[in-house]
């Protein structure tokens, strides 16, 4: 008896040798990967041509060599371009090719359908690739042929349109055959509602035999999303069905723009850089229409001069629709393009704006920023002469008294937007030589003096290490601290003459006096204190000086200190300046001299920094090698404080009548709380006992503090308000110094104002006095009433006026020239200062002024301006309502607070039709009062304001704000919107729109309480439109 037996199971793959990999992609675009491949090519017209690739991967461990494919089945496969009959692939490959581990190489393969008198015909070949060092493979083909009397498209893709438009794919059938055919066709699956199949009864049409039909696929977009479906036709009984691809994006924006130039950071804004004035340079804007119908542009303008169109002259632009490469699928945007000029007419930052009008109803208006820069390169040197003072020479001393300047080059000119370094100002003859600078000596020799780079012992001539040539000095910049070095070599006076070249178009060469005067001078014995000067937190427009002390601590009257050479080490901060140094400083022995120090931040800090900087200066010292230093340190801080007017002046003011005292408005416009703790004058302008109408021993001030304000915390959007005088005694011009101190986190922070007034003659035998109100305290939208006293023995003619406000204030004076009583509306939040202006007839002339702090009332308080009379309505919808982008929310009365709610109590405002808002807020009016909405002013003829409040706001809910175009017709140009958002009583956020369109409503956000990080509120931007909304 014997057994016999077998394993049925496959060998395993030995990893020891090469390993096959196919990577491939289907119809579906998904990736595959496996040991076997099966390349499905879809359906094509017979005599069509479509390729297609695969990857071939070694994933074993050892390489192996292809060798070949052999067919096993199936229809012909041209490999490598051998033909054979009836052949429907193609396949080549590179033979011999030997794959290490993780290498690849591309099979390409196409799939050729013979013609054939069948309807339709489907192909599949199945190849065996054959290796030297890997198991064997397969490689399968398939693909189906369709004659052309039942060809279909296998994509129809209408590509990108607006919402609320159609495009129409029409489907021409032909019938060459004798008897009818029916085109049948199935519903749309997965883009459901945006596509339509026209021409259809019942899912089908006859076609009439020798004729032709036409079927039509309609897209027709209502969200702004992908449309992706398919449906099944079938072009005639005898035909296969097939499955056609529905490809369709709903967008609300067609068009985008490229301009050129394009700043950096965005590539959105038309930026030209630096141009001088009176030159011109050209800048395109090309509008791309990504949308598959033409979009008409038109009134293209400008909102600033500078920039002029001169294409299109009629501002019309008509930009074609996007078109489909139908080989490749891909589609190209229409395009149609604007020149636009700027033609700068002065130095300085211009500004603006591109506008134009559409013919689309989701994008309605366009907007492209345009900026440029009237102006280039200006090279300021300073300072300018270089005067060194007296510098000690020390003749047979083993160290030579060295005296160290800098000049500080810089670039004064206008820094372009975006950096561009052929704008900048670059050193050298014509701007780019080797040769920078040239020195002449008129007195003393040149050995002694080294301008630039001085190392191991010599003066090599050059510029310091930060000058990058290809850069050059940008403006607004530090600039360039060139570095200037005396030795003297004999007593005397030294005079140099310095000319600096560069590209400095108004003035190729800079010349500059170098001057000194070397004496003999003894060793020094000195101290300085302190040997580090700490400014503490200062931001702009802060101003703070400190100063250090130097000591002779030489006791015999031969024992004289020289001090010289008084500078700022070039790597100091900018911000820190040496007030008022001489040139140099002699002292006795015994004596002291303080030498201060100014920290003046340039521009507002946007984050905390510490800054350093260095005074250096020379003197005669073995001791300290013959220099001497002092430490700077500061940290620059955000400003919280705006200050207005900065400066305070007075103008001209009659001598013994003096001024009516005028007001600074300081602001927090930080969102953290600063404490104000008062004002003072440092700087009282006092004149000495004697000068003009001056007859006090210790001399008149000229400025007086009249008031200051409560003192303690600003929450952010608070202010304060000082109040100053000015009464000259002798006809001349005068400055004073207004302290203003605030507490900002744990450190004080001095703000300095600068008071300006001139002494006249006196006009008239007697003052006019004007008396005012004090400062008062309103909430917004009240009649202020201000009641004043005139004294004089003319006859008064009297003028009331604004000194300052709000910019969106439009308040008015109800007797403007009664010189007893006025009626001042405070319409927005913010400080109002007006002025009551008083003249007697005889040239005498007063002015007093009152500041009107308007506050929000309740702990949600929205505000509402525009720029052009119109009728504009402010809504407020409350979230347990529909949602805010349903266009019937906002006329919805249970949730919605807008005008239509109103009462029969108009406010005393006469012209501006003012009513106040009493409806319920809830449905079935059981919100607590407190919770309830107030439209406390409604302006239907002017510019606003229009506010609604809510004195005590629901934390479970959230509120959404919106602006309405109620009026029928818009002006030119559109209307303005300005928001306002007060929370707890501070400022949250302002928001500004454009809005052009009747009826269309700005969702400008929503507000949410409480808010985050200790925040009153959380105020989130929606900023988009609805249109056609009615209240």
């Amino acid at each position: 008896m014997s057994l016999a037996g077998c394993t049925c199971r496959p060998p395993p793959i030995d990893r020891s040798n090469g390993e096959v990999q196919w990577e491939w992609a289907t119809l579906e675009g998904q990736t595959l990967r496996e040991s076997s491949a099966l390349v499905d090519f879809g359906f094509i017209s017979m005599g069509a041509r479509r390729d297609a690739s695969v990857k071939l991967r070694n994933v074993g461990r050892s390489a192996f060599t292809m060798k070949e494919f052999a067919q096993l089945m199936g229809s012909p496969v041209s490999i490598n371009n051998v033909a054979v009959d009836g052949q429907a692939f193609l396949l080549t490959f590179d033979p011999d090719l030997t794959l290490a581990p993780t290498e690849e190489t591309i099979i390409s393969i196409a799939f050729i359908p013979p013609i054939v008198v069948e309807p339709f015909v489907d192909h599949t070949a199945d190849l065996e690739l054959r290796t030297e060092g890997a198991n064997v493979s397969t490689l399968s083909l398939k693909g189906r042929a369709i004659a052309g009397a039942c060809a279909l498209p296998e994509v129809i893709d209408f590509g990108a349109l607006p919402l609320g438009k159609t495009n129409d794919f029409a489907l021409e059938l032909r019938n060459d055959g004798e008897i009818p055919a029916r085109f049948s066709a199935g519903a749309v699956t997965d883009a459901a509602g945006g596509y339509y199949l026209l021409g259809l009864g019942e899912g089908s049409t006859s076609v009439p035999a020798g004729g032709t039909s036409t079927v039509t696929v309609r897209f027709s977009p209502q969200e702004p999303r992908e449309y992706n479906g398919t449906v099944t036709m079938r072009r005639a009984d005898s035909c296969p069905e097939q499955v056609v691809q529905l490809k369709g994006r709903g967008v609300t924006s067609c068009l985008s723009w490229e301009p050129n130039p394009s700043d950096a950071a965005t590539g959105l804004i038309l930026s030209y850089g630096a141009v001088p004035p009176g030159a011109v340079k050209e800048g395109t804007v090309t509008f791309k229409n990504e949308c598959t119908v033409p979009v008409a542009v038109s009134r293209l303008r400008s909102n600033e001069t500078t920039f002029v169109i001169t294409a299109p002259t009629d501002g019309l632009l008509n930009i074609p629709a996007a078109t489909r490469d139908s080989a490749t699928g891909t589609w190209t945007s229409g395009s149609d393009r604007a020149v636009i000029d700027f033609q700068p007419r002065a130095l300085g930052l211009k500004q603006g704006l591109l506008l134009a009008d559409t013919d689309l109803d989701t994008q309605q208006a366009l907007q492209v920023a345009m900026r440029g820069n009237g102006g280039g390169p200006k090279l300021d040197a300073r300072p300018a002469p270089l005067n060194f003072g007296r510098v000690g020479y020390t003749p047979g001393s083993a160290t030579p008294l060295v005296a160290n300047r800098s000049l500080r080059i810089t670039n004064v000119g206008t820094r372009p937007v975006p950096v561009d370094p052929e704008a900048n100002l670059h050193l050298g003859v014509g701007g780019y030589g080797t040769m920078y600078f040239s020195v002449r000596a008129i007195s003393g020799t040149l050995e002694e003096l080294c301008i630039g780079d001085y190392a191991n012992g010599a003066c090599d001539g050059s510029l310091t290490a930060n000058y990058d040539q290809a850069v050059g000095i940008e403006a607004g910049t530090a600039g360039l601290a060139l570095p200037v070095r005396l030795i003297p070599a004999s007593p005397g006076p030294k005079e140099y003459e310095l000319t600096i070249y560069s590209n400095d178009l108004s003035a190729r060469e800079t010349r500059v006096q170098i001057l000194a005067t070397a004496i003999e001078a003894p060793n020094c014995n000195f101290t300085v204190s302190p040997t580090t000067i700490a400014f503490g937190l200062i931001d702009s427009p802060q101003v703070k000086e400190n100063g250090f002390t130097l000591t002779n601590l030489g006791t015999a009257p031969s024992e004289v200190c020289f001090f010289s050479s008084f500078e700022l080490d070039p790597t100091s901060h900018a911000m820190f300046s040496l007030p008022g140094a001489a040139p140099d400083l002699e002292l006795a022995a015994g004596a002291t001299a303080t030498i201060n120090v100014r920290a003046a931040p340039q521009a507002p800090a946007t984050v905390a920094a510490s800054v350093t900087g260095k005074v250096t200066f020379s003197v005669p010292s073995e001791s300290t090698g013959n220099t001497g230093s002092v430490d700077l340190t500061a940290t620059l801080t955000p400003a919280c404080l705006t200050i207005a007017p900065n400066p305070l002046d007075f103008g001209n003011t009659q001598l013994v009548c003096g001024s009516a005292p005028k007001t600074v408005v300081i602001s927090n416009t930080c969102s953290q709380p600063v404490t104000f703790s008062g004002a003072v004058i440092t700087d009282a302008a006092v004149a000495p006992n004697g000068t003009g109408n001056c007859a006090a021993n210790g001399g008149c001030p000229q400025f007086e503090l009249v008031s200051q304000g409560a003192t303690g915390v600003l929450m952010s959007g608070q202010s304060r308000v000082v109040s100053v005088r000015f009464k000259p005694v002798a006809t001349t011009a005068v400055t004073g110094k207004l302290q203003i101190n605030v507490t900002q986190g744990a450190s004080t922070a001095p703000y300095e104002v600068t008071l300006r007034g001139t002494g006249i003659p006196q006009t008239g035998t007697t003052c006019v006095t004007a008396a005012c109100p004090g400062p008062m305290t309103v909430q917004a939208n009240t009649q202020v009433s201000l009641t004043t006293s005139v004294m004089t023995t003319g006859s008064p003619t009297c003028a009331w006026s604004v000194a300052s406000r709000p910019a969106t204030s439009g308040g008015t004076f109800s007797a403007p020239t009664n010189c007893n009583m006025t009626n001042y509306f405070a319409d927005v939040v913010g400080t109002h200062v007006v002025s009551f202006n008083v003249a007697d007839g005889t040239g005498a002339t007063a002015q007093c002024q009152t500041p009107i702090t308007v506050l929000p009332s309740g702990d949600l308080w929205i505000e509402m301006t525009w720029d052009k009379n119109y009728d504009l309505d402010l809504a407020l919808l409350n979230s347990m309502g529909p949602p805010n982008t349903s266009p019937g929310a906002w006329s919805n009365d249970d949730w919605s607070c807008n005008y239509r709610r109103w009462g029969n109590r108009p406010l005393p405002d006469g012209p501006h039709a003012t009513q106040q808002f009493i409806g319920s807020w809830w449905k079935n009016n059981i919100t607590p009062v407190a919770q309830q909405p107030t439209l406390d002013r409604d302006d239907r003829l002017a510019r606003g304001p229009e506010n609604i409040r809510i004195n005590s706001p629901s934390t479970a809910v959230y509120y959404t704000i919106g602006s309405h175009m109620f009026g029928s017709s818009v002006p030119s140009g559109g209307i303005t919107s300005t928001i306002k958002l007060y929370c707890g009583g501070s400022l949250i956020t302002t928001q500004t729109r454009t809005m052009s369109t009747s009826k269309q409503l700005w969702i400008v956000g929503t507000v949410q309480f409480p808010g985050v990080g200790g925040q009153p509120c959380t105020f989130t931007p929606v900023n988009s439109t609805l249109n056609a909304i009615s209240f």
